[in-house]
């Protein structure tokens, strides 16, 4: 329908992965360098560090606890990637599909020590849960 994103989560290296229905036609809305052969929870990290919500819920469809479980190689969280670019949609879904208010990064900083350095107005947002 109107308005709908249409995210092609599989797709190659440089192919258009992010379109919207507008007066009844796909219009393309970018492209993207996307490693689909990676893990599912570096594909989300990805998503996350793109931050887009249409995107990030086109990945956390790939695999239960998604959210909850996607680290980078340095023990990020997916929601510390989110809080970190201050984009309140992404931390919303992340928390709607589990992701850990109090998870810590490899480092030991909680994601609410991180909001509360870099974007304080997400701090409610993290104590509300969603």
């Amino acid at each position: 329908g109107e308005g709908a994103h249409l995210v092609d989560s599989v797709a190659a290296v440089y192919t258009p992965l992010i379109e919207i229905v507008e007066e009844g036609a796909l219009k393309l809305l970018g492209y993207g360098a996307w490693n689909t052969s990676q893990a599912p929870a570096l594909n989300l990290i990805d998503a996350v560090k793109k931050g887009y919500g249409p995107l990030v819920r086109a990945f956390l469809a790939k695999g239960d606890d998604l959210a909850r479980q996607a680290r980078d190689g340095r023990g990020s969280a997916a929601l510390h990637w989110a809080v970190a670019g201050g984009k309140a949609e992404v931390v919303a879904l992340l928390l709607a599909h589990g992701a850990d208010a109090e998870a810590r990064d490899g480092r030991g900083t909680l994601v609410r020590e991180l909001a509360r350095s870099r974007h304080p107005e997400l701090l409610a947002l993290l104590d509300r849960g969603f």
